[in-house]
């Protein structure tokens, strides 16, 4: 696998890293099942005892608020490979299997196999539960796969703290629904396309008309980049305009996940990036609100968001029939891409582990 592009700041990965199957398959390994993955809301939770299922790279989960914590368990039982818990949410003290009830505790401690007195050779110690590792920006729960994975809380320290400086409180807003939108393009490219605003200008009269181009930036982290985008406010001076409320910040949590907060008081959004394929992705926007949010501001926000990402689709589809037509092999990437250049380094160092 050739990854000698990645050499130059100036240049982007070869046409067929955005549409090949077998690179897409040491993805799916080396990548999405060694970093941390968005998990759902902690809001669905809302008493010992409640949980949800999820699936996460088509792994089913379950996340069960238990008097331990928040837990969260492959649901997969070990005896025969069923889903353990078929409902998408519910209330248990114990996850008992639909198929043939083999019952396990709060700890994921196999206590009940029916018929197990007549099975001498049946060690119940020998099938917990798979356990994940949880991390949390409240109310958002992460999941990794891998069993001491760095601490969620030091490897994104730095975004915690410009959230906090920011002054925003994502517990305290209200859900107000999703959007999906199914696009004919590879991860990779919506992930790039979200990473800079180069493009902007051009692509987003809406978005421009609010923020100041002048004054954008992307600053890049060892596994986050965040962008700060100012009010467009050319009467005010600079140090007026890093006020709180006054920017937006656009967060992106390497690999999938993103959370946005546009200038003004509460107010966010998710984008929630589902590969289903090498060609073929799924984002998911969540939009999170003040709840005494006048109805008519809820809908102007909800509307920019879904405006943006209309005009990010056609942008995204038509950049994948590029990279598919044969004429092209690299590009290159101006100073304000700098956080797609980020991004590529980061998959070139794991496209690389072994």
């Amino acid at each position: 696998m050739d990854l000698s592009p990645l050499g130059s700041h100036k240049t982007l990965l070869p046409a067929d890293f955005y549409y090949q199957e077998a690179i897409f398959q040491r993805e799916k390994e080396n990548i999405f099942k060694k970093n941390w993955l968005y998990a759902g809301k902690r809001t669905n939770l809302q008493k010992e005892g409640d949980f949800y299922t999820v699936d996460v790279l088509n792994v089913p989960i379950v996340i069960w608020l238990t008097k331990l914590g928040l837990k969260a368990f492959v649901n997969v039982c070990p005896h025969r490979g069923a889903q353990v818990k078929l409902e998408k949410s519910g209330s248990t003290k114990a996850l008992s299997c639909h198929y043939h009830g083999w019952t396990w505790d709060q700890e994921g401690v196999l206590k009940r196999a029916p018929g197990e007195r007549g099975e001498k050779d049946l060690h119940k110690c020998d099938y917990p539960l798979v356990e994940l590792t949880i991390g949390e920006v409240d109310p958002f729960i992460f999941i990794h796969f891998e069993k001491n994975p760095q601490p969620f809380e030091s490897q994104f320290s730095v975004l915690l703290d410009a959230i906090r400086t920011r002054g925003i409180d994502y517990s305290a807003l209200t859900y107000h629904g999703a959007k999906s939108y199914r696009m004919k393009c590879n991860w990779k490219t919506v992930v790039e396309n979200f990473l800079e605003c180069y493009h902007c200008p051009v692509s987003h009269p809406s978005f421009c008309d609010l923020i100041s181009m002048a004054d954008y930036e992307v600053k890049t982290y060892p596994r986050h980049s965040t962008q700060y985008g100012y009010l467009r406010q050319p009467d005010q001076p600079l140090d007026a305009l890093v006020q709180p409320d006054s920017y937006g910040i656009y967060n992106y949590l390497y690999p999938l996940f993103m959370v946005n907060t546009y200038p003004g008081a509460g107010n966010a959004s998710t984008n929630i990036i589902e590969p289903l394929g090498p060609e073929e992705t799924l984002v998911t926007y969540e939009f999170f609100l003040d709840p005494t949010m006048d109805p008519q501001e809820v809908e102007k926000n909800i509307s920019l968001v879904h405006e943006v990402q209309v005009e990010d689709v056609t942008i995204c589809e038509a950049v994948h029939r590029g990279l598919k037509s044969g004429f092209y092999q690299a590009g290159w990437l101006m100073k304000a891409e700098n956080g797609v250049h980020h991004f590529q380094q980061l998959l070139s160092e794991d496209l690389r582990y072994t």
